[in-house]
């Protein structure tokens, strides 16, 4: 079965056949499905965070830390700094992974390493190709740009291709 889309008003439905039906706000948001259990994202606070696998898609962490995957639609991406879908393609921020996730990862034994000296992002010290994401309880998450073909932007503050 296919997606369906009704674009009404400032508002977008989008439902999946068989599955559900979502009422979102005007921009490019989607659906969000609860995480199954054999997805291993797990939320450490409230909030929204990139998908270690798609660029398109992200996980809402709820006040009780219960991980809904949530996807932007087909024209846009999860821009990882405005936290929300943009419209464009993949290819104009970033698609980060996350250590620990890939088989192309860093040698580095854990985030703690890093020591947060506020919530935002910051560049890696020790590889251009990585930055660090420091939430409200200053707790760095390692994430490496496009799979380690693009470098963090310090100037910027994203990935962009290319090497450093």
């Amino acid at each position: 079965m296919g997606d369906l889309l009704w674009i009404f008003g400032a508002f977008i439905f989008y439902a999946q056949t068989c599955l559900q039906v979502a009422t979102l706000g005007a921009g490019p948001q989607a659906v969000s499905r609860n995480v199954s259990a054999a997805n291993v994202f797990q939320c450490d606070e409230e909030g929204v965070f990139p998908d270690p696998k798609d660029c398109r898609s992200y996980y809402r962490c709820t006040i009780t830390l219960q991980a809904k995957h949530e996807s932007c639609l087909w024209w846009s991406y999860f821009h990882p700094i405005r936290k929300g879908c943009s419209i464009g393609g993949c290819s104009i921020l970033t698609k980060p992974s996350r250590f620990g996730l890939s088989a192309a990862n860093s040698t580095k034994a854990s985030d703690e390493e890093f020591q947060c000296s506020s919530p935002g992002l910051f560049a890696d010290p020790e590889d251009c190709r990585a930055y660090y994401s420091c939430d409200s309880n200053l707790r760095p998450r390692r994430y490496l740009c496009y799979f380690g073909v693009g470098h963090y932007d310090i100037d910027n503050n994203y990935c962009t291709l290319g090497f450093c």
